[in-house]
């Protein structure tokens, strides 16, 4: 009889053998495991970048609103409704792509307007004073641009107005911002009288 501790040598080579390598069952459990994985990763991955691009977008269109309603705000809040001073030929001119004044400034009566150009889809606002025009692109590209202007006596709104007096009571701005339909911006004519900005 050979003692316990006695191991035949065959056996113990049997049982250290690592050869053998992995089954069919546990490699597609491997695998099945690793594309889980990979999914839930990717996944995270996706909703961060549809978050940031969502992020990033309501902020550039929050700003257009912003810009776009201030520009319009000050430029309605400025206007000059008196007569035309001698030698002025042109007063308040409305348009549907554009829309121009006097404007009452510490400087004097200058003039001013909104427009937004047909070939490049931006809006643009200019002054001119002393016969120096300025332009300021607005940053802001808009597909179709539409001005109205309410008239008070026929209680509608119409898409030209060539009066310097009576002024419309009121301006509205309809476009769309990146293919979306943004809200209509309307501002009441102060015909002089400044109002703070938002």
């Amino acid at each position: 009889m050979r003692p316990i501790g006695c191991l035949p040598l065959a056996w113990i080579r049997k049982s250290l053998r690592t050869d053998q390598g992995y089954t069919l069952l546990e490699v597609i459990c491997a695998l099945a495991i690793t594309g889980l994985v990979a999914i839930a990763v990717l996944s995270v991955v996706h909703q961060a970048i549809s978050l940031w691009q969502k992020s990033t977008f309501w902020g550039e269109e929050e700003r257009s609103i912003r810009v776009l309603s201030r520009t319009v705000q000050q430029f309605s809040s400025m206007l000059y409704s008196g007569n035309l001073p001698q030698g002025e030929k042109d007063g308040f001119r409305g348009k549907p792509s554009e829309v121009q004044g006097l404007l009452e400034t510490k400087e004097g009566l200058i003039k001013a307007g909104l427009s937004w150009d047909l070939y490049k889809k931006e809006i643009l606002y200019w002054e001119e004073c002393r016969g120096s025009r300025t332009e300021k692109n607005l940053g802001i590209t808009a597909e179709p641009f539409e001005l109205y202007y309410y008239d008070q006596e026929r209680q509608s709104w119409v898409d030209t107005w060539d009066e310097q007096y009576p002024l419309p009571t009121m301006i509205r701005l309809t476009w769309s911002w990146n293919k979306k339909e943004m809200p209509s911006i309307i501002m009441p004519i102060f015909s002089g009288r400044s109002i703070p900005s938002p």
